[in-house]
């Protein structure tokens, strides 16, 4: 089996190297680190062991390995496998373990701040009105008795009910709505002035827009940011050290899209949602929120489906008694799939941009699925 595992050795250059990047990072609202950091691992990294001893056949994923190098899967920057709490695979094409952008899958994580702020108590109801969150905008363009109707459950389905469309127009192009929301000094305002197409509840548009109302409804509930939040409820019990998380003019955190994290730490959300919400005897999140977050609240013509911010992959050539596998997902093919049959999580961060392979990335992971050949 070929080696993919990236040492961690640290010479006292990277350690002065890193203490003057977290002084520097100090002033930031997040931490950061530059991309030529190398980064030391907590004291609860990850248990590494090799393929073969969880069940895997090595040849199958060293043929993987050779199709990930020649391009067949687009331009990767990593692919992780964790199986029984174990990190089994790694490969880093493009060279490098840093902070990567992970685009959309930033939706996924706010689902589970949501479950948070829920099981805490600091957010009362999925079925709070959105409206009651925004007292101060008293006056809305585009009013409709249907946004009376909202709520937080619409948001986090994608049934708001907003008339919008980012899927037809590429995210750089002037036509897509969410170059306007970028541009907007308000992002909360921008989208509770949207015009309305049809009543929440009713159809699903996907709509990075209303996931980042969730976050000024995060902010409401909990009294703080959702960065703030997020370190002091998920990541810090995952161990989770090394993040950037961008804000709006307003300084709201960026929910929709705007999380950069390691591959290792993507994949400890995804084995956390794995373990029903469970990290190392630590309960995170409540095991029913996962539950509801990964029912199809949304069903579509291939097969698949949508949760709470959480993608469904239709899967049924695999012999999968449901055929959905839950995973999360960002633009140029950044993912968390995390497979409760195999007891298994796979993790891609990529650089799909000018081609979008991203169709090409479920293949991979059937194939991934294919390698694992016994349960020890």
């Amino acid at each position: 089996m070929k080696n993919f595992f990236p040492p961690h050795r640290f010479s006292s250059f990277h350690i002065l190297s890193l203490s003057l990047a977290l002084i520097l990072a100090a002033c930031s609202s997040s931490d950061f680190v530059p991309d030529n950091i190398t980064i030391p691992q907590p004291a609860d990294a990850w248990e590494r062991a090799t393929p073969s001893s969880v069940g895997f056949d090595e040849a199958a994923l060293d043929a993987i390995t050779d199709d990930i190098r020649q391009g067949e899967f687009g331009p990767m920057d990593s692919v992780l496998i964790a199986r029984n709490e174990k990190l089994v695979y790694e490969n880093y094409p493009s060279g490098g373990t840093r902070i990567h952008p992970i685009y959309s899958v930033t939706k996924s994580v706010t689902s589970l701040l949501v479950g948070i702020a829920l099981d805490r108590g600091d957010l009362d109801s999925l079925q709070s009105p959105v409206l009651s969150f925004f007292p101060e905008y008293t006056s809305l363009a585009n009013p409709h008795p249907w946004k009376e109707q909202m709520t937080v459950e619409h948001l986090l389905q994608m049934r708001a009910g907003y008339l919008w469309d980012e899927l037809s127009a590429s995210y750089n192009d002037a036509a897509n709505p969410t170059q306007a929301l970028t541009a907007s000094p308000d992002w909360m305002k921008f989208m509770l002035d949207q015009p309305m197409d049809a009543q929440p509840g009713e159809t699903f548009v996907y709509n990075s827009g209303v996931t980042m109302l969730l976050s000024g409804i995060l902010e409401k509930a909990t009294g703080m940011t959702v960065e703030r939040y997020a370190n002091q409820h998920l990541f810090q019990p995952l161990g989770i050290l090394y993040y950037d998380w961008t804000t709006t003019p307003r300084g709201l955190s960026n929910t929709g899209w705007g999380l950069d994290m390691q591959p290792e730490d993507m994949a400890k959300i995804g084995q956390l949602c794995l373990d029903n919400g469970d990290w190392r005897g630590t309960r995170v999140v409540s095991a029913n929120w996962l539950d509801q977050s990964i029912q199809a609240h949304s069903r579509f013509q291939n097969g698949g489906g949508y949760g709470y911010q959480w993608w469904l992959l239709a899967q049924p050539q695999t012999g999968d008694p449901v055929g959905l596998l839950p995973y999360a997902h960002g633009w140029g093919s950044q993912h968390i799939f995390f497979d409760e049959t195999r007891d298994m999580v796979i993790v891609t961060t990529a650089s799909n941009f000018a081609v979008d392979a991203t169709w090409r990335i479920p293949a991979l992971v059937e194939r991934i699925q294919a390698a694992l050949v016994s349960d020890p």
